[in-house]
């Protein structure tokens, strides 16, 4: 099941939507916060930075095993800050990749689409975005440097960095951007399916009282 990064919160909220709601009204303030630095050529250079587990509004982070339609997939998605459209969070950071399997060295877009997104606001209040979505020619290369379980397992903090080429820049419409970038992700992973590693099984969507 290809996932374009364009329509990645999309895909999330299709999959997550009821956890989402539910843990956004319900859960406790978390520790875990992740961060991303992240470099654009002749531009400038920005953080992204929001607790990624529980899920939430703003942030969040799965390991998704088995959660595609071809039930065999495992999937590295990340999500960091908010639509700088929409909240005081002035930077957003998006990554998703297949074929997670720890430290290591991954694609993206790969075969079965993912890719990367990262949007920024300026001072004027501009807000621009730069993704391997509308450029044919862009591609990244991400490297896992760190896989640490938490003392909850099913929790894990993931580093490393990701560099990118002929990004497609929405204001610009050009496809000439690079970017470098670090990052330190706490992610939950996910399951469907027999428990090949410590992971949560997806939850009944709940019913959310109305306000």
């Amino acid at each position: 099941m290809a996932v374009s990064i364009a329509l990645l919160p999309l895909w999330i909220g299709l999959v997550w939507g009821g956890v989402l709601i539910y843990q956004a009204h319900h859960a406790k303030p978390a520790p875990w916060t992740s961060r991303a630095t992240f470099t654009i050529s002749h531009v400038g250079s920005y953080t992204a930075a929001d607790s990624t587990v529980p899920v939430g509004i703003h942030g969040n982070a799965e390991i998704d095993l088995g959660m595609g339609l071809s039930g065999h997939r495992k999937d590295f998605v990340a999500t960091i800050g908010a639509d700088p459209n929409d909240d005081t969070n002035v930077s957003q950071w998006q990554l998703i990749f297949d074929g997670y399997h720890g430290v290591g060295r991954y694609l993206a877009p790969s075969p079965a689409g993912g890719g990367l997104r990262v949007m920024v606001r300026d001072a004027r209040g501009n807000t621009d975005t730069w993704g391997t979505d509308q450029s044919k020619s862009a591609g990244c290369a991400v490297r896992i440097t760190a896989d640490t379980a938490m003392k909850d397992p099913a929790i894990r903090e993931i580093r490393g960095s990701v560099t990118c080429h002929a990004l497609y820049d929405d204001i610009r419409h050009t496809t000439t951007a690079a970017l470098s970038s670090n990052f330190d992700v706490f992610a939950e992973v996910w399951c469907r399916g027999p428990k090949v590693q410590p992971c949560r099984a997806p939850q009944p969507v709940p019913v959310v009282p109305q306000d």
